[in-house]
């Protein structure tokens, strides 16, 4: 990890142990399906039928921690100057753990859940994201609509439902950030209105989308 912050180095391995695991999950779910239909040539089995869920959960995931993954190694061919403001901005910033985030007095410095940084003076637009699936609210975050037309998640929480007292505490930062996001820059256009997201992102196109 090319970072030497502590809250930096922690999202990393964090991300780094769920990749392994759902790589082992993966291993695991494909290994027991092959003995099964291929060695035992056995009824499928309620056993068998699991492996085939959990083989196809653990590549979905596999597949998004794989990519996060890739995104902090990509940090080793940022330049090194910009790292090092960035680390240096971290030091000064303010952390907000449930959101894996820092504020500084120009920009946001997030992993959550890969690593990003964006300037205050280019957000035209932040509101809370909430993905649902069958009444199921399978994630939750807060977007930003840069100026330019293009959009991005700041933080995000997967299954908040699996980590109740961090998605309370997320909640709680969500108010704050946000809140501290207009007060750096009051053009920010704050909470979710479609007509508003339409004209900023037409607005954008018609000026060539530059920020």
């Amino acid at each position: 990890m090319i970072f030497k912050n502590e809250n930096a180095q922690k999202c990393y391995k964090e991300t780094a142990v769920k990749f392994v695991v759902s790589l082992a999950v993966l291993i695991c779910s494909a290994a027991e399906i092959i003995v099964e239909k291929l060695i035992l040539k056995g009824e499928t089995s309620w056993v068998t039928a699991l492996a085939v869920f959990c083989l196809f959960i653990s590549a979905l995931y596999t597949l998004a921690n794989g990519v996060i993954f890739y995104s902090f190694k990509k940090l080793n061919k940022c330049d090194k100057s910009e790292i090092q403001e960035i680390e240096n901005d971290m030091a000064s910033g303010e952390w907000y753990p449930a959101s894996r985030l820092y504020m500084t007095d120009t920009r946001f410095i997030s992993f959550s859940p890969d690593p990003k940084w964006m300037l205050y003076t280019d957000i035209a637009m932040m509101y809370k994201y909430i993905s649902k699936q069958n009444g199921i609210t399978m994630s939750e975050g807060i977007k930003i609509l840069y100026k330019n037309g293009t959009d991005k998640m700041l933080s995000e929480i997967s299954l908040p439902i699996l980590h109740l007292l961090r998605s309370r505490e997320f909640d709680r930062e969500t108010e704050i950030i946000m809140a501290k996001a207009k007060e750096k820059n009051p053009e920010i256009f704050m909470g979710y209105d479609p007509v508003v997201l339409r004209t900023l992102k037409a607005n954008a196109k018609n000026n060539g989308g530059k920020k």
